[in-house]
């Protein structure tokens, strides 16, 4: 499906990290600079409402036209533009209700305000609906700073849009969680707000109950740092037994490296990689730790999982300290996501755990055990 953003602001911008293979219009060259930082997107400077820039963008051959400008007079023109080319699919935002009446006389698909739910129609047509139930209902993200936009929040919204998990946003500032706030609601994802004043664990604590994943920026701390004090990460797993996700500017789930052990954290970790491999088609690779009858039949399982849903299982050969092995693998850049085990019977050092978790350049998911 060939699908082109009108815009390339924040709206634009966020759309076209969840939409793969899009082409986005963008005439400000500050905008066209920091898009041009996106995989696997086309960015095409120019203004949209002049039908050569159109045609250079592709909108022959267009499935789908989504104009979400801030300016009604250019997504208006686009969507006739689009129209006269035969494009199927044609959504335009519309800042000023009383425009609303002139754009449905285009007769396009849709015509939405900001406060309509967009994603809604996106996904029905971009991303079929996924019928099976996942363990991840409600993910929770909290709002450290403007950072988290980039990092914790993107990632968690991927994972929502594939699996119709909700979010809870928990931030001591309405200013960082207004962004998101509506950035969530855009694409149709469930997201409710708390305002929590004071130490941000204890906030996290008070609705561990309610959610199934813990989503979090990655703590930049230096060593000496380390040494005076525990970072959130480290302080919640000391409390929690909700799985962690610990979030480095997003990328697709490509691989995923999952390190397991008999301990009693593996039923969670191997969960979660059936999760990632069938929302993200990501290919799992296992180092195991150790070995037992239990590992055995989670692995068969997962090798079952794959092969009916359409990801690759792999399995990686270890010679030598299997715990040493498992630090290169993750820092071979080789994959996106790392799984691992935590604390109880772990065969996974928690001196090598903790460095994986403060210092890898992937994404990591942490289980307890």
């Amino acid at each position: 499906m060939r699908i082109i953003i009108i815009g390339g602001g924040r709206t634009g911008y966020h759309l076209a990290k969840h939409i793969p293979r899009s082409v986005i219009v963008e005439k400000s060259p500050e905008k066209v600079e920091r898009l041009q930082g996106l995989i696997g997107i086309d960015v095409v400077q120019g203004d949209a409402s002049d039908e050569e820039v159109l045609l250079k963008a592709g909108i022959r051959e267009a499935d789908m036209v989504i104009a979400v400008t801030a300016d009604d007079k250019t997504n208006y023109e686009v969507a006739g533009i689009a129209k006269r080319y035969g494009v199927k699919n044609i959504i335009a935002r519309v800042e000023n209700p009383e425009n609303v009446g002139r754009f449905e006389e285009l007769k396009i698909s849709a015509t939405l305000c900001p406060t309509t739910l967009v994603a809604n129609y996106i996904r029905t047509l971009a991303h079929p609906k996924v019928t099976e139930e996942f363990p991840i209902k409600k993910m929770l993200v909290p709002i450290i700073g403007p950072q988290t936009m980039e990092k914790a929040f993107e990632e968690a919204l991927q994972i929502s849009v594939r699996t119709d998990a909700g979010l809870l946003l928990i931030g001591n500032s309405k200013e960082h969680l207004g962004e998101e706030q509506r950035m969530a609601r855009l694409l149709d994802v469930p997201v409710d707000l708390e305002i929590e004043e004071g130490d941000m664990v204890a906030a996290i604590e008070k609705h561990l109950g309610d959610v199934d994943l813990i989503v979090m920026d990655h703590e930049e701390m230096s060593h000496f740092e380390r040494l005076l004090k525990k970072s959130i990460v480290m302080r919640l797993l000391e409390r929690s037994a909700t799985p962690i996700l610990v979030a480095r500017t997003f990328r697709p789930y490509g691989r995923v490296l999952l390190l397991a052990d008999p301990s009693e954290a593996v039923a969670r970790l191997f969960e979660m990689a059936r999760l990632f491999g069938e929302i993200f088609s990501s290919a799992v690779d296992v180092l195991r730790l150790g070995d037992s009858p239990e590992l055995d039949a989670a692995m068969e399982a997962l090798q079952g999982h794959g092969a009916e849903k359409g990801y690759a299982v792999g399995e990686i050969e270890v010679e030598g300290n299997r715990n040493i092995e498992a630090v290169k693998k993750v820092k071979s850049r080789e994959y996106e996501l790392t799984m691992l085990p935590w604390g109880g019977a772990t065969l996974l050092k928690n001196d090598v755990a903790t460095s994986i978790i403060q210092e890898a350049s992937t994404s990591v998911l942490i289980a307890r055990g």
